[in-house]
């Protein structure tokens, strides 16, 4: 995720940022005295440090500086997972998913805070994911929110929403090839399961048009001109 999320950012806090924090004789010797030289760079601390950067880089409030010290955390840990277990083979398709549905639902958790006004209202939403519903009616729930958020007319909001469904699977259906086989990404992602060369055209034509429809196209700026 952090590879590809803005990357120009990314690459910019690796070199000028991570890489100088990594490699500095101050910092080291901080941390370690004069034997500073016989340890290992600190590397888990600085990568916390930049992700507050990253934090501070968008706004200086408390809300933006949790959501950097969380995405710290998460990447942290999960250098420590791959300490505890070095060279483990491959994982299968059920685990690779679980850990996507895993990455998406704490980075969805940091999100909080950064869109928050102030911590004290990112608790309070938080708060409310912790009140459980039956699943019929959180749905029902999520349903009239969307179709009342939508401008324009209700079987406009349904269009849309059904628009919306048919993209997904089809974007589903282009990763599926994965269930099948170990093949890495940039092999399988060049096909799509069971789809003829027209149906490959036909499915790419649908989502390009759904985007289309889906789409906000007004003059709302570009997000990071909040920043």
């Amino acid at each position: 995720f952090w590879k590809r999320w803005h990357m120009s950012l990314t690459s910019w806090l690796t070199d000028y940022i991570f890489t100088p924090l990594v490699w500095s004789r101050w910092g080291n010797k901080l941390l370690f005295g004069r034997r500073w030289e016989e340890k290992k760079p600190v590397v888990l601390i600085n990568i916390v440090i930049v992700f507050l950067v990253s934090g501070l880089w968008h706004g200086a409030a408390y809300t933006y500086i949790v959501w950097g010290a969380l995405n710290g955390l998460y990447r942290v840990g999960e250098e420590l997972l791959h300490r505890l277990r070095p060279g483990r083979p491959s994982a299968g398709a059920a685990v690779t998913w679980a850990k996507r549905i895993g990455v998406f639902c704490l980075v969805a958790l940091s999100l909080v805070f950064f869109r928050s006004t102030s911590v004290a209202s990112a608790l309070e939403v938080l708060g409310y994911l912790a009140i459980i519903e039956p699943p019929l009616s959180s749905v029902e729930k999520a349903y009239t929110l969307v179709v009342n958020g939508c401008s324009g007319d209700i079987a406009y909001a349904k269009l849309r929403i059904a628009l919306l469904a048919v993209s997904l699977l089809l974007a589903l259906a282009m990763d599926l090839r994965q269930l099948h086989s170990g093949r890495r990404e940039p092999e399988r992602a060049t096909q799509l399961l069971g789809f003829s060369e027209w149906g490959r055209v036909a499915a790419c034509a649908f989502m390009f048009i759904a985007i289309i429809c889906i789409g906000s196209f007004g003059q709302s700026s570009f997000i990071y001109f909040n920043f």
